[in-house]
């Protein structure tokens, strides 16, 4: 059954849903109707804190520039690289997000 609402709508007080469950088709301005977005690329980013490091300033040269022993090396290397992991889950949910957005007319992903 298809249900249309155009102009003001319909007017109550209470809750509003669309759709009962995961499988029901849903729409929104004029999109082809989809069931409920599931994907495994919407998990959760993990959301822990970074590990700390304190760097020690040794052998400088220049105000700019210091060098740090190796395992202070090791561990920024390990927080860039964990970054950078990050930075990629959330490119990759947030791709997600706007691709089923899309798919139910809740954006347009275009001007």
């Amino acid at each position: 059954m298809s249900v249309r609402m155009t102009g003001a709508g319909i007017s109550h007080t209470g809750n509003s849903r669309l759709g009962d469950s995961a499988s029901d088709i849903v729409a929104l301005w004029g999109a082809t109707g989809t069931t409920q977005p599931s994907a495994t690329n919407q998990a959760a980013v993990t959301t822990t804190a970074f590990s700390t490091l304190t760097l020690s300033v040794t052998n400088v040269s220049t105000a700019a520039f210091f060098l740090v022993n190796s395992t202070q090396a090791a561990t920024l290397a390990s927080l860039v690289n964990e970054a950078t992991t990050r930075a990629a889950a959330l490119t990759t949910l947030v791709n997600q997000l706007r691709t089923d957005l899309i798919a139910s007319g809740n954006i347009k992903g275009s001007a």
